[in-house]
């Protein structure tokens, strides 16, 4: 990244130099500069604010304004204190109430988002955006049907990328894939530079082993965000699918040499050392993984699985049903105990088979040879 970065500058460069003279013509008329948007233009801003606060203390609209400002530099906690003392000056203005209702969503206060942006609604305020909130706010709830009808009626007003996105989340909390899925392309064409619908596409299309298609949405996040480990982790997913095991492997070594703390790869590790047969590599990274992440439930996964090649059955079920205790959903454990109980089955045949064997040798006559 700094690579590029550094090009790009010097590209710059190259033809400021190049050619020094284009608007020479207008170099002593030049119409002001427009100011930077950035961190000091919010911070002086503030500023300005907290001096007309000073002068009238009872102004509403100062204080929803700096709350603005500090959701911008996402402080998100000194705008709450500002946006609840401007509803307090002034409690029927609906647009505090939906900015309220906005930074509670992004505090994580879903139950009082939910109020506030309701409350907004019944003010009147009838926005793409609200409705988009809503939605949101109802998908975590899984309450789909309402999630949906607010989805609609933002679509309706704003057919953006972001609104065809927040779709085909709907439809993929709902298990249609198939239509999550051209939500999720529709939503691209509208807006390129959307990681998260890239990212959605690659694991979708993962999970039904269409690799060539997770192949082309992964490449096309990369090249937005090509430090992004996540993006490589799924490379690395994606190289497992085409059964190339070296190159995940190396995909994997080069995230954890990245990223000392990525348990996730390690587990990758394990299952790669595990198919492999190299049962104390498998073990070393899974143990390496719960050494970060306590209840790491892949982790403790390739543990049991550990276990079980090697035939400690009591302790490998063991452990399969400590996962399921954490996460009783968790169909990889539930697999892997039943496959556990036909490995078992399997050995204890044989085992019955060699004592019947022993049984036989033994009640056989002895043959006896003529002198």
């Amino acid at each position: 990244m700094k690579r590029t970065q550094y090009l790009v500058g010097i590209l710059v460069l190259v033809i400021i130099i190049t050619f020094p003279g284009c608007d020479m013509d207008y170099s002593q008329s030049k119409m002001p500069k427009r100011p930077e948007i950035d961190e000091n233009f919010y911070k002086l801003s503030i500023e300005a604010i907290n001096q007309s606060i000073e002068k009238s203390p009872f102004n509403a609209e100062a204080y929803y304004k700096k709350a603005r400002l500090l959701n911008n530099l996402k402080n998100y906690k000194s705008a709450r204190i500002n946006i609840e003392k401007a509803i307090s000056l002034d409690q029927g203005n609906a647009d505090y109430c939906f900015f309220l209702a906005e930074n509670q969503f992004k505090n994580g206060e879903f139950k009082a988002s939910l109020e506030a942006a309701l409350k907004a609604e019944s003010m009147g305020v009838d926005t793409p955006a609200l409705n988009h909130l809503l939605a949101n706010l109802y998908l975590r709830q899984r309450q789909l049907v309402k999630a949906i009808a607010y989805n609609s009626r933002a679509l309706y007003a704003d057919k953006s990328g972001l609104n065809y996105f927040q779709r085909g989340e709907i439809l993929l909390a709902d298990r249609d894939t198939t239509a999550a899925i051209r939500q999720f392309r529709t939503s691209l064409e509208l807006d390129t530079t959307h990681g998260a619908a890239y990212d959605h596409l690659t694991k979708l299309y993962i999970a039904i082993k269409n690799a060539d298609s997770a192949q082309l949405y992964l490449d096309k996040h990369r090249a937005l965000d090509p430090a992004n480990l996540k993006i490589w982790f799924d490379q690395g997913i994606l190289y497992r699918l085409r059964k190339q095991d070296d190159s995940a492997k190396m995909i994997y070594r080069s995230i954890i040499r990245e990223d000392s703390l990525a348990a996730r790869s390690m587990v990758k590790m394990s299952e790669l050392h595990f198919d492999n047969y190299r049962n104390d590599s498998a073990t070393y990274y899974a143990e390496k993984a719960l050494s970060i992440r306590e209840n790491l439930k892949g982790a403790m996964l390739m543990q049991g699985k550990i276990l079980g090649r090697r035939r400690y059955f009591g302790w490998a079920r063991k452990k399969f049903e400590e996962i399921l205790a954490i996460d009783s959903t968790y169909q990889p454990a539930k697999a892997a105990l039943i496959q556990l109980g036909r490995r078992q089955n399997y050995f204890r045949r044989l085992e019955r088979q060699r004592e019947e064997n022993q049984q036989i040798e033994i009640l056989k006559p002895k043959k006896i040879k003529p002198e």
